[in-house]
């Protein structure tokens, strides 16, 4: 599999869990699973005992389960009724823990440890941050919302042929050119899955578009309730 790729074998994986992840995390009285579960992805993080298996990325789905389930977590454990003052410090708390913790490993080396606490932190950050601002902030991000597979999916194409020609053929600034990579992986995918929702939508499913009811006096498919 083309190492770009990493990701399709990990989400696949991941997800056949899902389910069981929502339901622990639904359930009353879970609390002991839930940090035992906890615990044991963090150990899988830290300590890599699957580090040679490569194969499906067993590697990558061992060291990555636990972002997926934290994130989960997160949303599940923090209350819509919690006051903004407590938000925006946790969200103050979490930041200042990521620039730290980074500070640390460009001073004295990454370790699994530190860089596991240290995307801890960035995911708490970015989900309270959020949780603040929600409505500037899915104001901003609503033209890329819902297509976040097809981004995965078709951004190296997109990213590659930008490198080639901006920094290979063009010459131009390393910078200037991992700004141009990071427009194209963002809007080549979206304005891609757009295009086909219009004018190919029953193609759509070669890049994991939701096919559209054959009845068009059927309602679509809902969409599944967040984790």
């Amino acid at each position: 599999m083309n190492t770009f790729f990493w990701f399709l074998p990990t989400l696949f994986a991941i997800f056949l869990f899902a389910p069981l992840m929502r339901k622990t995390l639904s359930e009353k009285g879970n609390a002991p699973l839930i940090v035992l579960i906890t615990a044991a992805l963090a150990s899988l993080n830290i300590f890599l005992p699957f580090a040679d298996v490569q194969i499906l990325n067993i590697a990558g789905i061992a060291r990555l389960s636990v972002y997926f389930w934290l994130g989960c977590l997160f949303y599940s454990c923090v209350p819509p009724t919690m006051p903004s003052a407590s938000r925006f410090a946790a969200f103050s708390l979490s930041l200042f823990a990521f620039i730290f913790l980074n500070i640390t490993i460009i001073a004295s080396g990454k370790t699994p440890l530190l860089s596991f606490l240290a995307a801890v932190c960035g995911i708490q950050a970015s989900f309270f941050l959020f949780s603040i601002f929600p409505s500037r902030l899915h104001s901003f991000f609503a033209p890329i919302n819902g297509y976040s597979y097809q981004i995965y999916l078709l951004s190296w194409f997109f990213q590659t042929a930008v490198r080639v020609a901006a920094y290979v053929i063009l010459k131009m600034n390393i910078h200037a050119a991992f700004a141009l990579m990071l427009v194209s992986g963002l809007a080549g995918p979206v304005l891609t899955a757009k295009a086909v929702e219009r004018f190919l939508p029953k193609i759509g499913f070669i890049i994991g578009l939701q096919t559209p009811p054959a009845d068009n006096n059927k309602e679509p498919r809902p969409s599944p309730a967040p984790l």
